[in-house]
């Protein structure tokens, strides 16, 4: 495990189930000071009409979903940061590449099609399914091909999210 302590500000975004919140947790208690953006409350589900907080459904359609969106505030975001630099946060939202300039280094994390649809299958609450919407399937792997083709235009690095958390931690460390 790498001795270096953190010296910038970064950010881990993915998709939804590539680990952010277990990273998060592992990292801290690795000493690092990193942190869940969903976790520190700074993304809400909000519609597009209204710009309003809405509740997430139990099981979404496409429809909703191309209707609201997961976004992070990026006022709460900065001053997040400015309290708890040099930091690592994980997260992700519709607006996460507006925010990507608040750090030092922002690394997407990518998850193959095939694990990504296992992953999320797999209910939160352990021993349990989910069940999953082919449309909603659809939305994640679209999504996750638009993030990863944007991240690699922007020249981000790429960290495989099927790695350790302690393989992925030296990689952001020894970047720095």
């Amino acid at each position: 495990m790498p001795t270096t302590k953190l010296q910038e500000n970064i950010l881990l975004f993915g998709p939804s189930r590539s680990g952010k919140t277990y990273l998060a947790a592992k990292f801290a208690e690795l000493g690092v000071n990193a942190y869940d953006a969903e976790a520190q409350d700074l993304c809400h589900w909000t519609s597009d009409e209204t710009g309003e907080i809405v509740e997430y459904p139990e099981v979404p359609d496409k429809e909703w979903l191309q209707k609201n969106h997961f976004r992070i505030s990026k006022d709460g975001l900065a001053d997040f940061i400015k309290t708890n630099q040099p930091v690592i946060v994980l997260g992700h939202a519709w607006n996460i590449m507006d925010c990507i300039d608040q750090f030092d280094k922002a690394y997407f994390m990518y998850v193959p099609p095939e694990e990504l649809e296992r992953r999320l299958a797999i209910n939160r609450t352990p021993g349990t399914v989910r069940v999953v919407k082919p449309a909603v399937l659809d939305f994640h792997r679209e999504r996750h091909a638009e993030r990863l083709a944007q991240a690699k235009q922007l020249n981000l690095p790429i960290i495989d999210a099927t790695m350790t958390a302690e393989q992925i931690l030296e990689k952001v460390l020894e970047d720095q």
